[in-house]
């Protein structure tokens, strides 16, 4: 085996940084939202009596809570450089405090960034916003990293992440069972597929295809 160039051992450090940095935040926002405070917020109201998810499905789902000073605490107990975790999140975000809800952006089952969504819908705030430099298009939201369904699969497409996240986790069967047909929910994040999607979606070899 060739030895790896000083450049490509470079990229290969600074992905498996990134990698750590946002498993880390990703499970810091998931217990945030499952601590005491996190169950008593605005955010959790909104998951549990608008979206009417069950505590297991926001667990499931892999759900959080934003908090700006609890990040702050975090970031610094690790040893995290304030700048690469803040990469992560819009001005908007960390400067209004608006965005609570979190989340995680899993494409090909790695993880890219996070969405963020306000828990009230209000004139004048956008509902959402994104990791910046993270490019959806290029995405196919909660998309597996290996597919095995050998032409047993069904794949239902939608808009919306929480769309997808909510079949995905009320209602299809994710399993791999001998026989057994499987059903995955992906997101394309925007009203349109690009090109680089459906590449992603032909590579998932599904049986059926389902636009909602």
């Amino acid at each position: 085996m060739p030895e790896s160039s000083p450049e490509e051992q470079k990229r290969y450090e600074e992905a498996r940084k990134k990698e750590g940095t946002l498993n880390k935040l990703a499970q810091h926002f998931r217990d945030t939202l499952h601590s005491t405070e996190g169950k008593n917020s605005d955010t959790w109201k909104y998951l549990t009596q608008e979206r009417g998810y069950t505590e297991e499905e926001i667990e499931a789902m892999g759900l959080g809570m934003y908090a700006g000073e609890k990040l702050s605490v975090f970031i610094a107990k690790e040893g995290i450089d304030k700048k690469d975790a803040e990469q992560y999140f819009s001005d908007y975000v960390i400067r209004n405090q608006q965005h609570t809800v979190v989340i995680p952006y899993y494409s090909g089952g790695k993880l890219h960034g996070f969405q963020m969504r306000t828990d009230r819908d209000a004139e004048g705030i956008p509902k959402y916003q994104y990791s910046p430099n993270m490019k959806k298009g290029e995405l196919l939201f909660n998309s597996p990293s290996m597919f095995t369904g050998k032409g047993k699969s069904f794949v239902c497409i939608t808009e919306g992440e929480l769309d997808t996240l909510s079949l995905q986790h009320k209602y299809f069967h994710l399993g791999n069972k001998e026989g057994e047909e499987i059903y995955y929910s992906v997101a394309t994040g925007g009203n349109s597929l690009t090109e680089e999607q459906i590449i992603l979606l032909k590579k998932l070899k599904a049986r059926r295809i389902i636009m909602l």
